[in-house]
C-alpha cells in the first residue's frame, strides 16, 4: 500500500486530499478493479482508523470528517479520500501526520514517525508499557526486550488495539 498527499502545502482549515493505492501482481488490482465487499471494508477500516485517531488526538471531540473523492484514477488501484475540518480549531492534515500518512515534509513538521513507521519498527511485538511524563512532548513504548521513544499521541495510537486492527485490515488484508 502506498499513500499519496496533495503536493502543495497545506493551511489550517482546508480539506486535505490523499489517496491510497495498492499494487499488485494479480487478477485484480493489475486491471484495476477490487471486488466490492473488499472496497467497503477498506473504506469502513479508514473511516474507524481515522474516527480514533482524531478522537485521540483531539481529546475525544470530532474534528474531521472523512470522505471518498471520485472518480477513481487509471492504474493501480487507487481509493482517493477526502477529509474535511468540522471545527475552526480542526487541522485534518495532523490527524494524517500522526497516523503517518502525511507525505513529505509535511508529515515532519508535527512528528517525527507516525504510527506506521512506529509499527513497522515494532515488528509486530506487543507493547507492555507506555511510560511517560506532563513535562516531555514524548512517550516510551516498552517492548518484549526493547524500547522506542514516539510522540505521546503516537504513542497512544499504537497503543490502541483498535487502531492497530483497522491499519491491519487496510494494510495486509486487502493484498492477501
Amino acid at each position: 500500500m502506498t499513500t499519496e498527499q496533495q503536493a502543495e502545502p497545506q493551511k489550517k482549515n482546508e480539506n486535505v486530499f490523499f489517496t491510497i493505492s495498492y499494487d499488485a501482481n494479480d487478477d485484480e488490482y493489475a486491471k484495476h478493479r477490487i471486488d466490492a465487499d473488499q472496497l467497503v471494508e477498506i473504506v469502513t477500516n479508514m473511516k474507524e482508523l481515522i474516527s480514533r485517531a482524531d478522537k485521540t488526538i483531539n481529546r475525544r471531540k470530532e474534528t474531521v470528517k472523512l470522505y471518498l473523492q471520485a472518480p477513481v484514477q487509471a492504474g493501480s488501484l487507487e481509493i482517493p479520500f477526502m477529509l474535511e475540518n468540522l471545527t475552526a480549531a480542526a487541522d485534518a492534515l495532523e490527524v494524517l501526520k500522526y497516523l503517518g500518512i502525511a507525505a513529505g515534509a509535511a508529515a515532519t513538521t508535527v512528528v517525527s514517525k507516525g504510527v506506521l513507521e512506529v509499527l513497522k519498527m515494532t515488528k509486530g511485538k506487543s507493547i507492555l508499557e507506555i511510560r511517560s511524563t506532563n513535562k516531555s512532548p514524548e512517550a516510551t513504548l516498552v517492548l518484549d526486550g526493547e524500547e522506542l521513544t514516539v510522540d505521546k499521541k503516537v504513542a497512544r495510537l499504537v497503543a490502541n488495539p483498535k487502531v492497530r486492527e483497522n491499519i491491519q485490515k487496510l494494510i495486509a488484508a486487502p493484498l492477501e
